[in-house]
């Protein structure tokens, strides 16, 4: 059994935090905290609706619902909103392209989640994790000024449509969506600074791999200015070829069993950190004293691997 909050004499109010309360619900008189620019309810676990007046909160610009796990849908929302995190029961969210003035969305753990409907065209980080039941993104081509695109155990996704339009996106993660089997136009991602590519769903005890194991990463090697790379559970990865990739400081290839060889890691010279662990079919690495950078190398459970020259000028190492 939960509350309402009581906004009598608050009209000064500007930042509500109620996180991780029992409150149940909002008056319809909300729209009487004229001046409150962030309310955050993370957590609100028994929060069920937002009453209609939202929508008229004329200084709203930072709004967390997420983890609201009995929230049944949203109101219409705010034009003023900058940031917006939710967590809801509904099948589709509500149109959210008027938000004109949104610069960060997150769409977390909304287990009922189908479809999204036409997405702001200012947006410039998003993130959706945890949708179950999300089959299809919008079209992203839209999203021009986009920087950082997270897409995460979205176990029912098949495609992700537009990412060649994203000039300006420099983090791109996508990781366990099991039934995702390629990524169509990386190449054109000249922006691009940091790439997380993890292929395999994780289970309580295994890791399953993707139906028919036939994960796509196309025009990889056409991405010259990444600095990180993390590529794991990719069993379908064997021969890649980072030979173009020479700004990259971080690379982290692991769990990828069946990889045979990392072509041109020797042009690598930039490299800080070097994680291999649990490849355990790659047989050989350049010789590494002539990574001058390199400060940190991981090869552990890398069981094929007998002789690693330069070892001694890598300050740490984990076998």
């Amino acid at each position: 059994m939960g509350g309402k909050i009581e906004i009598d004499g608050l009209a000064s109010l500007k930042i509500l935090r109620l996180v991780s309360t029992g409150i149940s619900g909002f008056p319809d008189a909300i729209d009487k905290l004229s001046r409150l620019e962030k309310l955050d309810l993370h957590e609100c676990k028994i929060l069920q609706l937002l009453a209609q007046s939202f929508s008229k909160l004329p200084s709203l610009q930072h709004f967390d619902l997420i983890s609201c796990d009995k929230l049944q849908s949203l109101p219409e929302l705010p034009a003023c909103l900058i940031a917006l995190g939710v967590t809801c029961l509904h099948r589709t969210l509500p149109q959210l392209s008027h938000l004109i003035l949104l610069k960060r969305l997150g769409v977390v753990g909304c287990r009922s989640l189908e479809s999204m409907l036409e997405l702001p065209s200012g947006i410039l980080e998003l993130f959706v994790q945890d949708c179950d039941e999300l089959k299809e993104l919008p079209s992203l081509s839209n999203l021009e000024f986009l920087t950082k695109l997270t897409i995460d155990s979205c176990s029912e996704l098949t495609e992700i449509k537009g990412p060649e339009a994203l000039k300006y996106l420099a983090q791109l993660t996508v990781s366990r969506c099991g039934k995702l089997s390629n990524l169509y136009g990386l190449e054109h991602l000249e922006s691009l600074r940091s790439l997380w590519l993890r292929m395999f769903s994780k289970s309580d005890d295994a890791l399953c791999p993707v139906a028919d194991d036939t994960v796509q990463v196309r025009g990889l090697n056409k991405l010259k200015n990444l600095e990180e790379l993390r590529l794991g559970d990719c069993q379908s990865l064997v021969r890649p070829d980072l030979s173009q990739l020479t700004r990259l400081k971080q690379l982290s290839i692991c769990e990828c069993q069946n990889l045979v060889e990392v072509k041109g890691l020797e042009r690598l010279k930039n490299l800080e950190k070097l994680d291999m662990e649990g490849c355990s079919s790659i047989e050989a690495l350049p010789d590494l004293s002539g990574f001058d950078n390199l400060k940190d190398l991981n090869i552990k459970g890398c069981c094929k691997l007998c002789d690693v020259q330069g070892l001694q000028k890598v300050a740490k190492v984990e076998k």
